[in-house]
């Protein structure tokens, strides 16, 4: 299990997002093996979930317990809700979480949408290509120089 006191929340983080973007190369380049049947389907479900596994592991890893299969908290929350709070000064921080959150929820229900449609065989059909669309979404590093260690 990781624990941010022996790696830091930014190294988890960090290791994190870079495993789960190579998981997710690693499933779109599967997909023409899984396109031609046999076991390529085996495998992209592997992947699918080796990159849930990693998430929860590093990036869905909660500010208070760091156990990442924790079941016995109702407050498990991922690790970039620890930074979005850490990020922000004091003055600003209410205001920095609630734009946070209000953004998050809107690119959730946009994400959910467009998933619907890359998935599905009667619309645009990318099946696991789909992971090469979401890989090119820039993800936003913590400050190297903040409180977040």
């Amino acid at each position: 299990m990781l624990k941010a006191q022996w790696f830091g929340r930014r190294t988890i983080f960090i290791t994190g997002l870079a495993s789960l973007t190579c998981l997710l190369y690693a499933i779109g380049g599967v997909t023409p093996a899984a396109d031609s049947g046999g076991n390529g389907k085996w495998a992209q479900a592997a992947l699918i979930m080796a990159w849930v596994f990693v998430y929860d592991i590093s990036v869905g890893v909660s500010c208070a317990d760091t156990r990442p299969f924790c079941v016995d908290k109702l407050t498990r929350q991922p690790l970039a809700y620890c930074i979005v709070g850490e990020t922000s000064s004091t003055r600003l921080r209410g205001k920095t979480v609630a734009i946070s959150r209000n953004l998050y929820n809107i690119m959730s229900v946009v994400s959910n949408v467009l998933g619907t449609y890359q998935i599905n065989p009667t619309a645009w059909n990318w099946r696991g290509y789909t992971s090469f669309f979401w890989v090119s979404w820039r993800r936003s590093l913590p400050p190297k120089h903040s409180s977040i260690v």
